[in-house]
């Protein structure tokens, strides 16, 4: 739980994981925590506070730390569902059980077209926005921009007559 709880402050908190130096052998080197970065910083620190962790740390196979980019993405995306699921259940239950879509497009610095998808609804007489996601386009067309923003909703679970109202820029 403790991993969990590093990468869900990092989140919550906007901030970045990985430093210079991310290998097993620079971990135990305190000389450097600059350069390591923030998760493997507050990995340390916990280990150094939390003695359970500390005592099992020598026996956790090299690879089930959870330490890697790669399962740390992993849990990212999984809380992320979480967060999801828990704001489509909102909507579901909304006051008045439909949504405003709120879509704006942006370009980023590799020119690659970027499309916010947020919804607005009303819950315990409480107007609520969302963000729901960030997906790329391949296309600018209507037809396009359409169907992906329908799809999207589709794919996690809202119904597209749910929709009140629509609000582009």
């Amino acid at each position: 739980m403790s991993i969990f709880d590093i990468i869900q402050f990092l989140v919550v908190n906007e901030m970045s994981f990985r430093g210079d130096k991310e290998s097993e052998a620079e971990i135990s080197d305190s000389s450097d925590r600059l350069s390591q970065g923030k998760f493997l910083n507050l990995f340390a620190y916990t280990a150094k506070k939390d003695e359970k962790l500390r005592s099992i740390l020598p026996t956790i196979p090299e690879n089930a730390k959870f330490t890697s980019p790669e399962i740390q993405n992993e849990i990212i995306e999984t809380m992320a569902d979480m967060v999801l699921q828990q704001i489509v259940g909102d909507i579901k239950a909304s006051d008045a059980g439909c949504f405003t879509i709120k879509c704006d497009g942006t370009r980023d610095k590799n020119n690659v077209e970027n499309m916010s998808l947020a919804v607005r609804y009303v819950k315990d007489a409480v107007a609520k926005e969302r963000l729901l996601e960030i997906t790329q386009l391949l296309k600018l067309d209507a037809e396009y921009i359409a169907h992906t923003v329908l799809k999207r909703l589709e794919d996690i679970g809202l119904d597209k007559n749910d929709i009140l109202s629509q609000c582009y820029d």
